[in-house]
């Protein structure tokens, strides 16, 4: 045994000693840091490449830095699953985006089957280059930074010395911006065409989330008690999502600053008293209809779901399920696209464009401040408020020319008295 320094030793490996010399092996046998015991590593040819990994395993001891190559045999998909639990937000759906994501054929397919130590930078890379050439930008981000986290949480937990996903380039999303500025820009007209075109409850459902700007996800999970007509408000204290199917309510809306207060306009309150106040007795006979439901009182639905099978032509109000809250998601596939064509509007218009609307008509009329405006919408900043959501409207260009024609104008004054050449009056 060859002694290199306190904590590692080289030697040959005994169950070779009788080999011809090229067919001998090394081994390190070391103090292992994290459990006191002495191990051994075995298996090199040559008795540098055994000094090379004593002096490495030294080097990092020193620094507190040493890991177990072993820690890191584990699997990506079973260690990427252990990461998913250890976090600590509470919205389903999140967490769901992240299963579907590690369970994907995108990151499972490649990194899936390794063990963690097996995943090099160039693999990643490589990767993320493959990715980059057949899908979106921001698709092979959401991918990679699923992946980023697990290997960060594998160094955390000591299983990797480093993260072999750090300084690797990503492409760029470049398209975001160009959407946004190409989107219709909806008039308070517009919208009232398509309220009009729709079918109780639906269209004050779709008048509702355009003069308060609330999430889809905000107006359905909305309840009797979050709303105070003789107020004029509407309190956002809940989210409705769908995840892979369920509908699943969460007391936790997207961002702190989505737990607000919305001040209604007189036309919207009126609105909305006025299908309450139908909206609870047609409530109420339902649930005399169906003895074996309870009436939930204030906590019922403003918008709720459907009863399951065929239509046969029945209009939506008979076919109300007042046990369930609505799903967006069959409105929107039932009616939105539907009504779009026929009142002669876009059919790429998504609901979540009038979202947009309220936002542009607000920073058009310029009578409340942007962080006003940002705080009624639930935005955890100003910026995005006035850089991804407010528009132009369709006269813009038309107003900024009669601004421009204003001001090039020629204008004529009579004090102004022309002067000669030489400086003296005419």
């Amino acid at each position: 045994m060859t002694a290199r320094g306190p904590g590692a030793w080289v030697r040959r490996d005994p169950r070779t000693k009788g080999n011809h010399p090229r067919d001998q092996r090394w081994q390190v046998v070391y103090n292992d840091p994290s459990t006191g015991k002495r191990r051994t590593k075995g298996g090199f040819p040559k008795k540098g490449d055994a000094d090379a990994w004593a002096d490495d395993f030294r080097s990092s001891a020193k620094r507190g830095q040493w890991i177990d190559p072993a820690q890191g045999d584990v699997i990506f998909r079973d260690f990427a699953l252990q990461w998913l639990a250890t976090l600590p937000t509470k919205k389903a759906k999140t967490r769901a985006g992240y299963k579907g994501l590690i369970e994907g054929e995108r990151l499972d397919a490649t990194f899936g089957a390794l063990p963690l130590r097996g995943i090099t930078h160039e693999a990643v890379a490589g990767w993320v280059g493959r990715l980059s050439a057949e899908l979106a930008a921001t698709t092979v981000r959401n991918n990679f930074y699923v992946l980023r986290a697990v290997l960060d949480f594998a160094v955390r937990s000591r299983r990797l010395q480093f993260n072999p996903a750090m300084g690797v380039g990503l492409p760029r999303v470049k398209q975001s911006r160009v959407r946004e500025e190409r989107r219709y820009p909806l008039s308070p007209a517009d919208v009232a065409l398509v309220c009009d075109a729709l079918p109780e409850p639906w269209d004050t459902y779709t008048w509702l989330a355009a003069w308060t700007g609330m999430r889809p996800e905000e107006v359905s999970a909305l309840r009797l008690s979050d709303v105070d007509v003789d107020q004029r408000e509407v309190q956002v204290r809940s989210v409705l999502v769908d995840v892979n199917g369920l509908l699943i309510r969460e007391d936790d809306p997207k961002t702190v600053k989505s737990r607000r207060t919305i001040a209604l306009d007189a036309a919207t309150t009126q609105r909305l008293a006025t299908y309450l106040i139908e909206h609870q007795r047609r409530a109420v006979r339902w649930f005399n209809e169906h003895p074996d439901q309870v009436h939930p009182g204030e906590a019922l639905p403003i918008f709720v779901g459907m009863k399951t099978g065929r239509a046969n032509g029945a209009p939506d109000l008979d076919r109300l399920d007042y046990s369930k809250p609505m799903r967006h998601g069959l409105f929107y596939n039932r009616h939105w696209k539907q009504t779009l064509k026929a009142v002669g509007l876009p059919s790429n218009l998504r609901f979540y464009d009038l979202r947009h609307a309220h936002i542009s008509w607000l920073v058009s009329d310029g009578k409340l401040g942007i962080k006003e405006i940002s705080e009624r919408v639930g935005h955890s900043s100003a910026v995005m408020t006035l850089d991804r959501y407010a528009h132009a409207p369709r006269d813009a260009q038309e107003r900024q020319r009669s601004a421009l024609d204003a001001l090039s104008a020629p204008t004529t004054n009579t004090n102004v008295v022309p002067f000669r050449r030489d400086g003296a009056p005419r």
